[in-house]
């Protein structure tokens, strides 16, 4: 085991080594973000002023990556392989849309996985199979027997006291019709329960970019060796990994103090910051995922130092992290973050703001020339008020003279929106996306819609991007951890109705699609697009000419619901074809005369409260042929809130 140990240890030095300058750049990249004086040296009593281009490029870009990812649009979809898999697929699909919105902080996920994408070049979450087990203890006093009996039966509950009084309580027992007043002895329980909560579900974290290491050169986040550096206090150790454990771990550490071996043993790895951080009293783990180079089957390696606190067969067959980067380079996991793009342009326009404002400064603090021989030193110096008397000899006008400052250069200002040009081509957030310039020439609406659209052509690129190495393998991977784990039933509430799902019913093939970025539309225009063709249809329907029919009409409808944002299209609108099955049902029933049996009329009646109404048709039909008993609700009631079918959409 120790050759495995060493096989880590020369891993971890490995990627180290390799990532040294990219830990430097990002170490500068939150410099730049943060917009710290030390970008451009500048001497004393000069300015220190400095511009936020870095920050202004990821602020703008977070809240429209975030409305696509968490906004609850379809970003990507579960489909089924093939027919006898649509069901188990929409109840996989409803299942993760459930684990990730509700059990997990999604919103916050994506906004931490995003932020460190587009600071530190990549962005990680980390996902894995979480069976908690909570304990909730609660003291009910004064029971009765039936009380304490229904109590001490409820399910997954533990007694942990029970004490009982007896009580002599008055009751009143008629025999013959003559009341007799008797004395009979009632129990009282008191208990103290423990109600045990089990919950099995995935678990999504942001993990920092800074504590996952591989090889920037590497291509895939599954063939590769990767390492996730966990730092635990005292109590988090012991209660993972016991105290024998812990005590070697710090042995190792006071040893490492004394033993020139341990120094150099570590030397290459960061020294004592290897085990041990003094700051924060916190040891460092580190959960080591790769496969076996001689057999290729995936294990994971918890080392601290070089003391194994576990060894085993990864149960996830990779290492359980997603990677993102903002500007992919191919056949790489890494690419380029904001930093990359601005941080010249940056130091420049630093520069630049920073001598502008020394100019300013002179010229409205200007220095001057003065004779003292010609005019009071103290009275101009100290004497600086309103109707201050300054004492001089002769003409005060040339006793003080102003000094010349050099006036800002036209150019300066030619070149420095040059340069605001080139920070709208490198960041890829122009001025035209945070708001049309109202000085452009072009000031029609359609014009000014095709400069935020091609502005967003780069956020569009991103977007996809994020989608096909992030979002869409973290939902295979959900659905993967769905399939081998979950272990018992549950229920999802799904448009005002619980759906139960077992383990049984969410085995089968599927795809995962991506419907964002590239090749997509955004919502605001397929609702002008299809407000426009609803237009036209109606023109069509006033000329009379035979080319639409009510189910084309519906398709526009839906998606025009669909991009407002809507999940249940069938509140707004009825598919035409379930009209139509409905009143060919109410024809068959009422051709059969089965509509004078209560039930039956009962039962056509709840169908047709599923599709949201009654045909005129069969309105009329049953008014003429009404069942005893029974009255038929006009058209347009409301749909009960329990019957409304899934349609089976991730994130839809």
């Amino acid at each position: 085991m120790k050759d495995k140990i060493e096989y880590c240890l020369d891993w971890i030095k490995k990627i180290k080594d390799s990532n040294s300058e990219l830990n430097q750049d990002r170490v500068d990249a939150l410099r730049y973000y943060r917009g710290d004086a030390d970008i451009v040296k500048s001497g004393e009593g000069r300015s220190k002023a400095n511009t936020t281009d870095m920050m202004d490029a990821i602020e703008w870009i977070k809240p429209s990556l975030l409305d696509i990812f968490a906004s609850g649009n379809e970003v990507v979809k579960l489909q089924p392989a093939s027919a006898e898999d649509v069901e188990a697929v929409k109840l996989q699909d409803l299942l993760i849309n459930y684990q990730l919105r509700i059990k997990n902080k999604w919103f916050l996920v994506l906004h931490d996985w995003f932020d460190d994408m587009l600071k530190l070049k990549t962005g990680a979450v980390k996902y894995q199979w979480i069976e908690d087990v909570k304990h909730v203890d609660k003291e009910y006093l004064d029971l009765t027997e039936d009380q304490y009996q229904a109590k001490i039966n409820e399910p997954k509950t533990e007694v942990l006291s029970h004490d009982q009084t007896e009580n002599l309580v008055n009751q009143v027992i008629e025999e013959n019709g003559i009341a007799y007043n008797t004395q009979v002895v009632e129990l009282k329980h008191n208990i103290m329960l423990r109600h045990i909560i089990e919950d099995e579900y995935p678990l999504v974290e942001a993990v920092p970019a800074e504590e996952i290491g591989f090889l920037s050169t590497a291509k895939d986040i599954e063939k590769t060796f990767v390492y996730h550096q966990v730092k635990y206090e005292k109590w988090e150790f012991i209660k993972k990994y016991g105290k024998e454990l812990f005590n070697k771990v710090e042995k190792e550490k006071n040893e490492y103090k004394e033993n020139p071996v341990y120094k150099e043993r570590y030397g290459d790895l960061g020294g004592a910051n290897f085990l041990y951080d003094a700051d924060d009293n916190a040891w460092f783990v580190y959960e080591c995922y790769y496969n076996d180079p001689d057999t290729g089957d995936p294990y994971i390696h918890e080392i601290c130092g070089d003391i194994e606190l576990f060894y085993g067969t990864n149960k996830y067959g990779k290492p359980p992290f997603r990677i993102i980067t903002p500007v992919r380079m191919a056949h790489r996991i890494m690419g380029l973050s904001m930093y990359d793009l601005v941080k010249d342009i940056q130091k420049i326009r630093t520069a630049m703001l920073r001598q502008i404002l020394d100019n300013l400064y002179f010229a409205n603090n200007r220095r001057y020339f003065g004779d003292p021989t010609r005019f009071n030193m103290d009275d101009y110096l100290n004497n600086n008020c309103p109707g201050a008397l300054i004492r001089t000899q002769g003409d005060p006008r040339g006793a003080v003279l102003p000094e010349d400052n050099a006036p800002l250069p036209p150019e300066l200002f030619s070149f420095w929106e040059l340069i605001n040009t080139e920070k709208d081509y490198h960041s890829g957030i122009p001025r035209s996306f945070q708001g049309v310039n109202p000085d452009e020439l072009n000031k029609t609406w359609r014009g000014q819609s095709q400069q935020i659209n091609q502005a967003s052509q780069r956020i569009a690129m991103m977007s996809r991007i994020i989608a096909e190495m992030g979002i869409a393998p973290l939902v295979n991977d959900i659905v993967d951890l769905n399939i081998k784990f979950l272990k018992k039933e549950t229920a999802v509430r799904y448009l005002n109705d619980w759906v139960p799902i077992h383990p049984d019913n969410i085995v089968g093939k599927y795809d995962v699609v991506v419907n964002v970025g590239i090749g997509t539309g955004d919502k605001d225009k397929i609702i002008m697009q299809m407000q426009q063709l609803l237009g036209i249809y109606a023109q069509i329907a006033k000329s009379g000419v035979p080319i639409t029919n009510a189910q084309n009409v519906y398709a526009a409808m839906k998606e025009l619901v669909q991009a407002m944002g809507h999940k249940n299209v069938q509140d707004f609108i009825s598919d035409p074809k379930l009209n139509e099955a409905v009143q060919q049902l109410g024809d068959v029933v009422l051709a059969a005369g089965l509509h004078k049996d209560p039930q039956v009329a009962k039962l056509v009646v709840h169908v047709m409260k599923l599709v949201g109404g009654y045909p005129q048709q069969v309105n009329e039909k049953a008014n003429s042929h009404q069942a005893p008993g029974v009255s038929t609700p006009q058209a347009a009631q409301p749909m009960p809130e329990a019957t409304t079918p899934m349609n089976g959409d991730y994130f839809g």
